[in-house]
């Protein structure tokens, strides 16, 4: 049997290189998160690309396949004063937000300009969420009658030094996570103490954050390498 070429990739594999630490991260996040997922929200995820200006990074869906390149890449102003590497998570979040678009059944043309806060605003009878951090990114899309939310927050070894701990950072994520979800139907700027997320969840349980006037939002959850990974769905 031939040896695949460089070009050649088979599922879970990036182009021109070996699977790499952060990519199993990636595929065991979208995993985890995605068993949470109701019919007609999808979730997507990507890498941070080593070219700022790569129009197609690979992305994969919930259950670890990769996904065709979009025929029709979304285009967007860049932050100017961001480096390098906070372009290359830009453009892929906008990309694999448009790759979970089209999963969950749009068809047409998605820009996905920046709004308030900096969100991606979504087609009409659509909504969605992005997050990036440290080489990790990824997208939730789904009918504008959930509340979609998704973070993910890394603890790195100088945060760690720093005396920040696990609970801390899942705490962080959980409350960016509600926020997000919550943000389109509250329109309210961040306010940490509007968010009370339970303290110290188990591991493969729901946490819950209880929110000013609302019932508390069940948020998954997962951890893997030094990456906290959190999604709400959730129905208006």
């Amino acid at each position: 049997m031939t040896p695949p070429t460089p070009t050649q990739t088979r599922r879970g594999v990036l182009p021109h290189t070996l699977p790499s630490p952060l990519h199993a991260v990636l595929l065991a996040t979208l995993r985890d998160l995605g068993r949470s997922l109701p019919p007609g929200v999808t979730l997507t995820g990507t890498l941070r690309p080593h070219d700022p200006h790569d129009p197609h990074p690979p992305v994969w869906n919930s259950v670890g396949t990769r996904l065709p390149p979009l025929p029709h890449p979304p285009r967007h102003p860049v932050p100017a004063h961001a480096p390098p590497r906070r372009h290359a998570e830009y453009r892929a979040a906008r990309t694999c937000a448009a790759q979970a678009l089209r999963l969950a059944g749009h068809t047409g043309p998605a820009s996905l300009l920046p709004g308030p806060h900096r969100a991606p605003l979504w087609p009409a009878g659509f909504t969605g969420s992005v997050t990036h951090a440290a080489g990790l990114v990824l997208a939730v899309a789904g009918p504008a009658r959930y509340q979609l939310g998704i973070d993910t927050e890394v603890l790195t070894p100088d945060l760690h030094a720093s005396g920040l701990r696990d609970h801390t950072l899942l705490s962080h994520v959980l409350r960016e996570c509600a926020f997000k979800a919550t943000f389109p139907a509250r329109g309210q700027p961040y306010h940490p103490p509007d968010f009370q997320p339970v303290p110290d969840p188990r591991p493969g349980q729901p946490a819950h954050v209880h929110l000013r006037g609302s019932a508390p939002l069940p948020v998954h959850w997962t951890r893997h390498g030094a990456h906290v990974s959190a999604l709400i769905c959730q129905p208006l």
